[in-house]
């Protein structure tokens, strides 16, 4: 079922229940109208004919019984019995009836003055009457002929009343739902017409209500979709291009080998070389699956309490071991006094790889092949400060430098794939802490890494 319909049909029920609720609140208020004044005049009939009855030092029954058979205001079937004390009947206002009270009726007239019951069809009011100290039973019973009547009518008004407001309620409720509705209407239409190009956008609504914020949030969403369509595109093509150059070198080298017999010596260097671009494509082969597992935004790593001075120190010791002639100066000046300021919450096996990308950037770019490591620190943070004396960064690339695969202009004479800093920055990232850059061409770049300590004084 349609929004438009079945809004349509909510709306035409609560019509139709409050219609119902009301309507029928009315007839029984009306009903008990009807009926109380009905029994106001039997009661009122009662005492009149009992005054007349006993009223008077001499009881002339038949007077009183025509006085009542010509009144015009009677009741179908109208009846007046009046019993004496001992349940002896002394007057009767029609001899065609008779109610035929029993004990039971005497002993509850005495017992609550003013009763209610139905004989026969007929609705009949006793009360007690006195005078003269004498107690009398009066039964006043009828048909309420007239009011019977008068609530046929009114509930065949009522009827056609529940009938007709349904019907305009459900009518003007598919007016307003498909007004309520043209807007998304207008919204369905316009995702209709796009075309695959990603780039295009809904046309915005001039309402600021939530059909307009729907709107803009679809166009949000288009542009998160675009954009990681896009990144998606750019790593599968730099990743392309990253793997084929290792694998056409391996290829090329050894097509070259085999079009004639060398030496030892010359298949020693040529099996070295090889060996060089398999470590370098098994580099890029890890790097590329440490970024691509990392790139789950709801990952949830391990992590516990480590000083950070331990691991950077095992990252230096590596960093030297690995026979490139780097070297990683470790100013330990800035080191907080407490131990305990050097403790941070981190997973150490992410934060080795982040921390030695860093400075592998670092000696990597800087001509002496050096780098020098720094510490500050305040209450609350503890900072790793990272300086080279390399070829430095440009303004106009610094925003693009952490894009996977992404090279600076001035930075294609040294190795390397584009990744480490898209990776070292994932990393920091999911620890809550805060990596900046600043650079400048030609006079190095400074590195600063944020952390949150774990204990707070």
């Amino acid at each position: 079922m349609q929004i438009k319909s079945r809004l349509t049909l909510q709306f035409a029920s609560l019509v139709a229940l409050i219609l119902l609720i009301t309507l029928i609140s009315v007839y029984q208020l009306s009903r008990l109208n009807f009926e109380n004044r009905f029994y106001e005049r039997l009661e009122n009939k009662a005492v009149t004919t009992s005054k007349l009855l006993l009223g008077t030092q001499k009881v002339d029954t038949l007077l009183l019984k025509r006085i009542q058979q010509e009144s015009t205001d009677t009741y179908f079937g109208e009846n007046i019995e009046i019993y004496d004390k001992n349940y002896v009947k002394i007057y009767s206002s029609n001899d065609t009836i008779n109610f035929q009270i029993g004990s039971s009726a005497f002993s509850q007239l005495e017992a609550e003055r003013k009763i209610k019951f139905i004989y026969n069809q007929y609705e009949v009011l006793g009360i007690q009457y006195q005078k003269n100290q004498m107690v009398y039973y009066v039964f006043a019973g009828g048909k309420d002929e007239h009011g019977n009547a008068r609530l046929q009518s009114l509930k065949k008004i009522l009827a056609f009343l529940f009938s007709l407001m349904t019907m305009i309620g459900t009518l003007i409720g598919w007016v307003y739902s498909h007004r309520a509705l043209r807007p998304i209407n207008k919204v369905i239409n316009n995702i209709q017409n796009l075309s695959y190009d990603l780039s295009e956008r809904l046309r915005e609504l001039d309402t600021k209500d939530e059909i307009g914020r729907l709107v803009t949030m679809f166009n949000n969403l288009l542009v998160r979709i675009e954009h990681s369509v896009e990144t998606q595109k750019s790593f599968i093509t730099n990743v392309s291009h990253e793997l084929k150059n290792p694998l056409t070198k391996i290829t090329s080298q050894l097509e070259v080998a085999l079009l004639k017999e060398r030496s030892n010596e010359e298949y020693k260097n040529l099996l070295q070389s090889i060996l060089e671009d398999i470590k370098d494509l098994n580099h890029l082969s890890i790097s590329l699956l440490d970024l691509a597992s990392l790139e789950n935004r709801s990952i949830k790593i391990k992590t516990m309490p480590t000083r950070i001075d331990q691991i950077v120190w095992e990252v230096r010791d590596s960093i030297e071991a690995s026979g490139k002639l780097n070297r990683v100066n470790i100013d330990s000046s800035g080191m907080p006094p407490d131990e305990n300021y050097l403790s941070i919450k981190v997973n150490q096996d992410l934060i080795k790889i982040a921390i030695r990308n860093l400075i592998e950037n670092a000696c990597k770019f800087s001509e002496n092949r050096e780098a020098t490591l720094s510490f500050s620190w305040t209450l609350e943070t503890l900072k790793i400060v990272i300086k080279d004396a390399g070829i430095g960064i440009s303004d106009s690339e610094k925003k693009k430098i952490f894009e996977p695969f992404y090279r600076a202009d001035n930075s294609f004479k040294t190795n390397g794939h584009g990744i480490g800093l898209s990776l070292a920055k994932r990393i920091i990232e999911l620890h809550n802490g805060m990596l900046e850059i600043d650079s400048k061409v030609g006079f190095g770049t400074t590195v600063a890494v944020t952390f949150t300590r774990v204990t707070r004084f």
